[in-house]
């Protein structure tokens, strides 16, 4: 099994599961205690003192965590009372350890991670590699992109992601793009790779943090940037360092520095518990291995009340049955990762959020059309809006 690689501060588990001794009952009880506690905190310090060698100060906690020293402290406290952690004062300074009940809760964690994160379809980690290089090779502009095609038009399958029909109209526009906010975005930026537009359902309003999943060469951000004003925050994340790469370079020639991309993956996010007021996608969530994962860390990092504003592609029954899931090139090209309206509702629903909608577009079938240049693929798949609400409580 492929691994996937994460910003917590310690090695990868191994790819076969850890023997632990708790039950499912331990189990249950200690990770809600540290849920009560807000738990990729809690965790990530229980992560940092287990691999160290010896008792470690607070103060020397705190540089590794997206938080502050007071926050550090009351993390050591709560987890200290749960019984998680041991804790010894030496003069004005208190040293921390965890206790082997931790240990063995760490343990079982990573045995039920790495089940639940397991794909057991053939080639699971092979789709990921074909996504990555697929995406990759678009970034570095040699494959799959209008750009890196013999000028902007010069689709091989006939599409013109970047180019105007013969009204003036682009396919941006025809996604429902603002034409004056897409020629303000950096030069580089739109890569042509989107199936609608995210932002359009989002009802974004200054001052509010946007997270971005898949953020790509950085399109939405900069265009989300744009109507959340200086007040705002926007943080782009990809799984691609290729991508990653490129959308910091077009930050760099952004008048926004409110707009920041971090390397990681939509399964594992590195972003802070209940942090950001609305996620967004274009086009991601379908190449995704593990989807329970992804809307599992939205609802995380989303604060109560958060929203999903997703565009992405969806099957219908026929899809479902005609098209390949073991095809690498069908599920990097956004084709065979999907699952039905039904399949997506239900993932949304199961990890927590309300009034969830996954609703076709009524230009759905222009856009699959213009998107894989194939008239048969619009009985099969349909570009989509998804939203989605963390309960306000």
């Amino acid at each position: 099994m492929s691994q996937q690689p994460t910003d917590e501060p310690t090695s990868e588990p191994c790819c076969t599961a850890v023997e632990h001794d708790l039950t499912r009952e331990e189990i249950e009880t200690d990770v809600g205690r540290l849920a009560a506690m807000g738990a990729e905190t809690r965790y990530e310090i229980l992560r940092l003192l287990d691999g160290a060698p010896e008792p470690v100060c607070a103060c020397d906690l705190t540089p590794h965590l997206d938080v502050d020293q007071s926050t550090t402290s009351r993390a050591l406290k709560r987890l200290s009372e749960a019984g998680l952690v041991d804790r010894r004062k030496d003069g004005r300074w208190r040293y921390y350890s965890v206790t082997d009940r931790a240990k063995r809760l760490l343990d079982a964690l990573d045995s039920e991670r790495e089940f639940a994160r397991a794909d057991t379809s053939p080639a699971a980690g092979d789709k990921r590699g074909a996504v990555r290089d697929r995406y990759g090779a678009i970034a570095s502009g040699s494959a799959g992109s209008p750009e890196a095609e013999d000028g902007c038009c010069g689709s091989s399958s006939g599409s013109s992601s970047c180019c105007g029909d013969s009204s003036g109209e682009t396919f941006e526009t025809r996604l429902g793009y603002d034409p004056a906010r897409v020629e303000a975005a950096p030069e580089g930026a739109n890569l042509g790779l989107g199936c609608g537009n995210p932002l359009s359902i989002a009802d974004l309003s200054p001052g509010e943090t946007l997270l971005d999943l898949g953020s790509g060469g950085g399109f939405d951000c900069f265009l989300a940037a744009q109507e959340l004003g200086p007040t705002g925050r926007v943080i782009g994340v990809d799984m691609t360092p290729e991508m990653v790469e490129r959308a910091r370079r077009n930050a760099e020639r952004s008048p926004h520095d409110t707009v920041e991309f971090r390397l990681g993956e939509i399964e594992s996010l590195p972003v802070s518990d209940a942090s950001v007021d609305v996620i967004t996608s274009n086009c991601v969530v379908n190449l995704s291995t593990s989807k329970s994962r992804v809307f599992e860390e939205a609802f995380r990092v989303l604060k109560p009340g958060g929203r999903l504003a997703i565009s992405d592609i969806v099957l219908t029954e026929r899809g479902q049955a005609e098209l390949d899931d073991a095809d690498l090139d069908q599920y990097a090209s956004c084709l065979s990762g999907a699952v039905t309206i039904e399949r997506l509702q239900s993932l949304i629903e199961g990890a927590g959020f309300e009034s969830v909608s996954v609703r076709p577009k009524a230009e759905s079938d222009a856009i699959v059309r213009e998107m894989y240049g194939e008239e048969g693929l619009t009985d099969l798949v349909h570009s989509a809006h998804i939203s989605g609400y963390k309960p306000d409580r």
